[in-house]
């Protein structure tokens, strides 16, 4: 419920932008692979270069910051509620390790997404959204990414 709230929220305002695909209904990361593909095809019988750039965030779920998170939240308008229930849920998340017999003490997690989560995709989307709008900016490139 949670989930379908916050994305429609998202949706509605224009906060997702339309170059990300992963994880948003009606859009497929097929079709970004498509989009490439055929740029590259008009690039080479154009014979003109054609630049890709591909990046892979290392563990990026593991270094999304809380307080901008919260922050981009609140710019785009998030009912107090929404926001609060989006806080709560990012908050007093505790962590420990066991290996072999050895159990290390509880550590409090103060940025990353919860894994597993189906809201850590949606709230990454809107942590990253940024980089899409900056690169839409630049005349003469186009972006597309999944997350």
């Amino acid at each position: 419920m949670i989930e379908c709230r916050l994305r429609e929220f998202l949706e509605q305002k224009g906060t997702i932008s339309y170059c990300q695909a992963g994880f948003r209904r009606h859009k497929s990361t097929m079709e970004q692979v498509m989009k490439l593909t055929q740029t590259l095809r008009d690039g080479f019988h154009r014979r003109q270069p054609i630049l890709a750039v591909l990046v892979d965030f290392k563990a990026a779920y593991d270094n999304v910051w809380h307080k901008r998170l919260l922050h981009k939240f609140k710019k785009h308008g998030a009912p107090g509620k929404l926001l609060n229930w989006v806080q709560n849920f990012l908050s007093q998340r505790n962590i420990r390790c066991r290996f072999l017999n050895a159990t290390f003490p509880w550590k409090q997690l103060r940025q990353g997404m919860p894994q597993g989560s189906v809201l850590s995709c949606i709230l990454f989307h809107t942590m990253i959204n940024d980089l899409g709008t900056a690169i839409q900016k630049v005349s003469g490139v186009s972006c597309l990414f999944a997350a």
